[in-house]
């Protein structure tokens, strides 16, 4: 039996901020300004890429904070649920107090941090290994001490050490995918802590996977740290995108379908997924675009793939018209990137910088020879 897409994330954001002093002394820290816009919804816009439809903000005491300040955010995607805890539970305690609106599946993110990287690997691990209660996208790092390390016996994770001692090591990135029943069984009732308490246990059963990642990585906990991530954002989401006609992708009248995929399209997706491009697809002549976008992204989320956005027109002609929208609304032409077509399709008026492809046999040969391989 398949295991449903993961469509769940929540989100700890109830933290003060104590180490950075005034500069949060009132505002949560995910709510604090990085490059004109609360911290988290740099988080949100991230998850909306993916495919999350729906993120469960765990807020503490500070729900009227983030009901005024996320308020625009709520009318798109993904859809926001705010819970707070009535005192100070841990970070497993405010898990524990969102308990009945858990999915079956869900990630679990820090409010403060930000992984650049293709995140549905972590759910591509664990439809490889059914036995895995969780897994835990983890970063190799020159200093290891701020962090703390996480030891590892292949893939998997074997325990949690303290932080203290320097030097390379491989550090949780504070992403996780989570089995509901699994990660509840080790949560008590509150004050508990995550990550000592409940990842330590995981980890003596043998129930954590380690992924491993190689993109960047910032906290904003600390005040040199919060300065960094000010000066990386905005240009933090501009990257390169490949536009992919459907009909590179799927058969005709078969895009919706696991059997109709063309050879190689699941790995050129994710191929590109994990170069940091946007996969952004046109569909001429097919209604219901984001319908259309759902159902492939639970197709290719289990192989650790997924498509940014998905532009769609009843018309057959009118992919000049969506190749504008799509170029216009991702700046694709600002940052670079790749075309494919579906077939011998003349396409005017492409800038220099977007290279066009011809899907005629193997998307993933075309995208192979175009975006490098991530180690």
């Amino acid at each position: 039996m398949r295991t449903p897409p993961v469509r769940q994330a929540v989100i700890v954001a109830g933290g003060r901020g104590t180490r950075l002093g005034a500069i949060a002394a009132d505002t949560p820290k995910p709510l604090l300004d990085v490059g004109g816009r609360p911290f988290v919804e740099h988080l949100l816009f991230e998850l909306g890429r993916i495919g999350v439809e729906e993120v469960l903000l765990l807020v503490g005491p500070h729900r009227a904070a983030f009901a005024r300040a996320l308020r625009p955010a709520r009318r798109s995607a993904p859809r926001l649920a705010l819970i707070s805890e009535p005192e100070p539970a841990g970070t497993a305690g405010a898990l524990w107090h969102a308990r009945r609106r858990l999915a079956p599946r869900f990630f679990l993110l820090n409010g403060d941090s930000i992984l650049d990287g293709n995140l549905l690997r972590l759910a591509a691990a664990m439809a490889e290994d059914r036995a895995a209660a969780g897994a835990v996208a983890a970063l190799a790092v020159p200093d290891a001490a701020r962090y703390g390390r996480i030891a590892c016996a292949g893939d998997r994770i074997v325990a949690f050490r303290e932080k203290g001692a320097g030097g390379p090591g491989l550090v949780n990135a504070g992403v996780y995918l989570f089995d509901r029943e699994r990660v509840l069984r080790q949560v008590a009732r509150p004050p508990l802590s995550l990550e000592r308490d409940v990842l330590p246990a995981l980890a003596a059963e043998g129930a954590l996977r380690a992924v491993r990642f190689a993109g960047r990585f910032i906290d904003i906990g600390l005040p040199d740290s919060l300065a960094e991530a000010r000066g990386l954002f905005p240009a933090w989401h501009r990257r390169p995108g490949a536009i992919v006609e459907l009909g590179a992708l799927a058969a005709a009248g078969g895009a919706a379908t696991r059997t109709r995929w063309r050879k190689g399209a699941a790995g050129a997706l994710r191929r590109l997924n994990d170069a940091g491009y946007y996969a952004i697809v046109l569909a001429p002549g097919v209604s219901r675009g984001p319908a259309l976008r759902r159902r492939l992204n639970a197709a290719l989320q289990r192989q650790g793939a997924h498509i940014d956005a998905l532009y769609a027109a009843r018309s057959d002609s009118a992919f000049d018209a969506l190749l504008e929208s799509a170029r216009a609304e991702w700046r694709i032409a600002e940052a670079g990137g790749l075309l494919v077509t579906g077939g011998p399709r003349i396409v005017p008026q492409t800038p220099p910088c977007l290279a066009v492809f011809r899907a005629q046999g193997d998307l993933d040969a075309v995208v192979a020879a175009a975006v490098p391989a991530q180690p």
